[in-house]
């Protein structure tokens, strides 16, 4: 009877070891599930779970009730069509990517059909409606072409977002075009805030294009933005959008930011744009901003941004001491760096030739830029940039007389946070221009004659042509090492990282 005794003690304290192994081990942090990946093809005449490219669904929203957070959707090139009213109602964290061609099995091996994946809402609905909060890293639209969005139609905040509506979650909107699409009352394509104000409302945008989207009686013709965290804004072209289309409205104005309108932002808080093209932007019928607006709202509450390395070209108001390119109103505040603001910033039928003030309010601190004819003060310039040409956004490169070249801070470019050359490397600075190119330094004059045609910076990087043959590879002057260091760069939204590397 002892020894019964005694083996049962042994047995006990094993069974109690065990347990507490499995508590132990329990508590310990697992690593995070794989992400389940769904797969939509609009042409698939065998649908099925998603599971593959032979069994994908045919629509995106068949799609959606499975993914849970952290999980995929990848979309296949083709034409889509949003449910009606409020499109796609995404409440976690799912990564929708466009852009495939249906062979791939990894993420890197997608074909960047990125203008072939089309979301067409038709003008009878947004195409995302994203409600949080979301939880970190929140949700990614990546490789899409989407049009034809009107919020007039949509049942959540009607009349904001005519493309996608965010409210306190967490967005990064990357190799995206946003085009005519439109909305009453804010973002004529983006409508991003936080209406509890819990400082969820993070919003990332890199290499999109927002093209041709309205706001009516509102304000932002491309995003509009308040409750805001923080977030970048970089490698993105603004071009012909238009924020107070509606003649004699009974709506009080003004309609403000004919492209981007910010203000609120959280907790002192600041939005970063980097890289980035405003061209042929308006805000009519009294608004201010014909580019950049950065307001405030009923409760003071102000907007504030910092921009570097950004053009300003053809943005109008129609009245031409309301800011053509930038307004910042008087408790918002803006610091801007390395840009271009032409003089000239454009024409509308309501106001004839614009020609004023290219910016109205505090602009601080403001350094390397050139702000054409608004006066030269402490490093900033007041000449013609001598772009090779106005008339279209692929023309805003500088010729090689250019008095921008070399001639900005390098020293001002910011963190890298969004990997916009996603090569994985962390804390570097913004290494490409808005043409992907590499960004280069450090140039020195009396290395290599610079001349109009042979030797010229397309997008602030100095590019060698021989013999005029485009097939050869760019390359720069070898510079010795004691000459290398911190050197000046091109002004405008091609302004690149000081690198060392020859």
């Amino acid at each position: 009877m002892k020894h019964v005794l005694v083996r049962s003690r042994a047995l006990f304290a094993v069974v109690a070891f065990l347990a507490l192994v499995t508590v132990v081990l329990s508590s310990v942090a697992q690593p995070p599930a794989a992400p389940i990946i769904y797969r939509v093809d609009a042409a698939n005449t065998t649908p099925g779970n998603g599971s593959s490219w032979q069994a994908a669904f045919t629509k995106i929203e068949d799609a959606l009730p499975f993914a849970q957070s952290g999980d995929q959707i990848w979309v296949k090139q083709g034409g889509y069509v949003p449910p009606p009213t409020d499109g796609y109602v995404v409440a976690t964290n799912i990564e929708f990517y466009g852009g495939f061609d249906g062979t791939e099995t990894t993420l890197a091996q997608r074909a960047g059909l990125f203008s072939a994946t089309v979301l067409n809402a038709q003008g009878s609905a947004r195409s995302f409606t994203l409600l949080g909060p979301v939880p970190s890293p929140g949700v990614v639209i990546d490789g899409f072409t989407i049009v034809n969005g009107d919020a007039a139609q949509c049942i959540t905040q009607t009349g904001n977002g005519g493309a996608i509506l965010s409210d306190k979650a967490q967005l990064l909107l990357s190799k995206c075009e946003l085009s005519s699409n439109k909305a009453p009352s804010r973002g004529g394509a983006l409508c991003f805030f936080d209406s509890a104000e819990q400082l969820h409302s993070l919003l990332n945008i890199k290499l999109c294009t927002f093209k041709h989207n309205i706001v009516g009686e509102g304000r932002g013709g491309a995003v509009f933005g308040a409750q805001l965290l923080t977030g970048d804004i970089i490698n993105t072209v603004f071009e012909s959008n238009l924020s107070g289309f509606v003649q004699n409205s009974t709506v009080p104005g003004p309609w403000d930011g004919g492209a981007v309108y910010l203000d609120a932002m959280l907790g002192s808080h600041t939005m970063f744009l980097t890289n980035c093209v405003f061209f042929r932007n308006d805000a009519i019928y009294g608004g201010h901003g014909g580019g950049l607006c950065l307001g405030q709202n009923a409760l003071g509450e102000s907007g504030a941004a910092q921009v570097v390395n950004c053009t300003f070209v053809r943005n109008a108001t129609d009245n031409p001491t309301f800011g053509l390119a930038l307004y910042v109103y008087q408790n918002a505040t803006c610091k801007m760096h390395n840009s271009i603001m032409g003089s000239l910033q454009g024409t509308t039928q309501w106001n004839g030739l614009g020609t004023s003030v290219p910016y109205v309010g505090t602009v601080a601190p403001l350094t390397y830029s050139d702000i054409e004819g608004q006066g030269a003060v402490g490093t900033n310039i007041s000449k013609d940039p001598e772009f090779r040409s106005r008339d279209y956004v692929a023309g805003l490169t500088l010729r090689g007389t250019s008095p921008c070249l070399d001639n900005a801070d390098a020293g001002m470019l910011p963190i890298d946070r969004l990997d916009i050359n996603e090569d994985a490397v962390s804390g570097q600075i913004v290494p490409i221009d808005l043409a992907g190119a590499r960004r280069d330094v450090d140039w020195i004059p009396a290395a290599q004659p610079r001349h109009s045609d042979r030797h010229l910076r397309r997008h602030g990087r100095f590019r060698e042509t021989v013999a005029r043959t485009p097939a050869r590879a760019c390359a720069r002057p070898r510079i010795p090492a004691r000459n290398r260091g911190r050197g000046r760069v091109a002004f405008a939204g091609r302004i690149g990282k000081e690198s060392l590397a020859q």
